[in-house]
């Protein structure tokens, strides 16, 4: 799925977000599964038997699950140290993510056009931290990955920019690294710092 389908698939599934909303709920799936692609090439990396299996899991927001030794019923997958969730449709998959993604806090620094404020938001809300690490590099981090993928999308469909996310605030180490390892976002994230758990796991008990 390219970026202008996504903006499609997006607009269809979930035409209750603003255009400000969509732009960087977008800019956060493309960065963390690619649409939800990148869960194949993350196999792959891996060392999967069977890569292409992971094409069908559905995940948009790399939404971890809960280990089914210890109660967690709903499909899942294990890989790299964790459970992730597995959704029957590409639709039940991205509603979740956006369902995860855009609590009150976030929704309304997108209101103002700030996407810097929304990446912070998610930071408050734990959805990418990582315990263990500081909370001030993750978020520089991930702020920074997020808005080259915006920029990457609006050069890709032409859209207007709705979004700023002022200088670049990443660390030059935590950037080498991610570009290094950059398959759809999951190496950065996995290898980085970890899934980010906390804020955006299955909240099933």
């Amino acid at each position: 799925m390219n970026d202008a389908e996504a903006a499609a698939y997006v607009a269809r599934v979930l035409p209750e977000l603003t255009p400000a909303q969509s732009q960087f709920g977008r800019s956060v799936w493309r960065f963390e599964t690619s649409y939800s692609a990148g869960w194949v090439a993350l196999a792959r990396k891996m060392g999967a038997p069977e890569p292409e299996v992971f094409s069908r899991v559905n995940n948009w927001g790399a939404i971890t699950a809960i280990d089914p030794a210890k109660g967690g019923t709903r499909p899942a997958f294990f890989m790299r140290d964790r459970w992730w969730r597995i959704y029957e449709t590409p639709e039940e998959g991205l509603r979740d993510a956006a369902a995860q993604l855009f609590k009150a806090n976030v929704r309304a620094a997108l209101g103002k056009g700030d996407g810097s404020a929304a990446v912070h938001a998610m930071a408050s809300n734990k959805y990418f931290i990582e315990p263990g690490i500081s909370v001030s590099i993750q978020e520089r981090s991930y702020k920074s990955n997020i808005a080259k993928n915006y920029d990457d999308i609006l050069r890709s469909t032409g859209e207007p920019k709705l979004l700023t996310f002022g200088a670049s605030t990443g660390t030059g180490l935590l950037e080498a690294v991610t570009g290094a390892l950059f398959v759809g976002g999951l190496l950065a994230l996995i290898y980085t710092f970890g899934s980010g758990t906390e804020g955006k796991g299955d909240q099933q008990s």
